[in-house]
């Protein structure tokens, strides 16, 4: 600062925090194995004054091809007895993620925050099952088992909490959750049976249902004090509430009808807290 310096000081001013605006980055992709697979993703932020805004999204489709082949051999005393199987068995697995989250500072030292969040499992088989049984390689029998299977989980959670500073190393979070859960899982049969002259033998239809909710509740309190650096105490609450049910039927269908098979369906209900 004196006459004769060659040196200064440059005082700049931001109109905008360096942390506000916009950003965010997007993302595809693209490819082929067996069947092809492709998705896309993306992440944004929005930062401005007291608002805080969070999105990702994500998305992934994959068709897949789960083939099977068993070959069996074995010797009797009627002879060689050959057992061929195979199974087509083209799937669909699909994942979709989303979460949103908002921050607002109600004051300097209180910030108020949700975050909504989800996702959705899909997976989804249209099977051929066939078997023959060959005596000394004449067929004796032939099985055509179809199915069709749908696997599905569904999630989403809620999130509210509260962020306190109080001064002197003291801070207090509040935080209450719900997350929800629920698999839906149905499965249909058919096994068409013949005789080595291509005959009728049996026809058997049957069908599975698995519905699988699960809720929780969950609420806490948390406490932190900075004594000294590296140093600090904690103390809080916690409570949660959850329920669930696992409900799965097994049934045969004759005539169109549905008879229950009580050797395998359970109705499961649960409480816990």
């Amino acid at each position: 600062y004196d006459a004769e310096g060659v040196g200064g000081i440059i005082n700049i001013v931001l109109v905008q925090k360096l942390d506000e605006g916009l950003n965010g980055n997007f993302g595809l992709n693209v490819g082929y194995g067996q069947r092809p697979k492709f998705g896309g993703s993306q992440e944004l932020n929005i930062h401005r004054g007291k608002h805080n805004l969070i999105t990702n999204l994500s998305a992934t489709n994959d068709y897949v091809q789960e083939d099977l082949t068993i070959n069996k051999s074995i010797r009797t005393e009627q002879g060689t007895l050959v057992t061929d199987t195979y199974s087509d068995r083209p799937a669909f697995r699909g994942n979709y993620r989303g979460n949103f989250g908002l921050d607002y500072e109600l004051t300097d030292k209180t910030t108020l925050g949700f975050v909504v969040s989800g996702f959705t499992s899909r997976w989804n088989l249209d099977a051929t099952t066939t078997s023959s049984v060959s005596l000394d390689g004449n067929l004796d029998e032939l099985s055509v088992l179809s199915s069709k299977e749908r696997n599905d989980w569904v999630h989403y959670m809620g999130n509210v909490n509260l962020r306190h500073d109080f001064g002197d190393g003291w801070k207090l979070s509040l935080d209450y959750d719900y997350l929800n859960y629920f698999n839906d899982n149905p499965t249909d049969y058919v096994d068409r049976v013949t005789s080595g002259q291509g005959e009728p033998v049996r026809e058997q239809a049957f069908i599975s249902r698995k519905e699988n909710p699960i809720n929780f509740h969950v609420a806490k309190a948390d406490v932190t004090k900075s004594i000294k650096e590296g140093w600090n105490l904690e103390f809080g609450a916690k409570i949660s509430v959850s329920d669930l049910a696992n409900d799965n039927l097994v049934a045969d269908l004759v005539n169109g009808s549905q008879v229950i098979n009580e050797t395998y369906t359970n109705l499961i209900d649960m409480d816990e807290r």
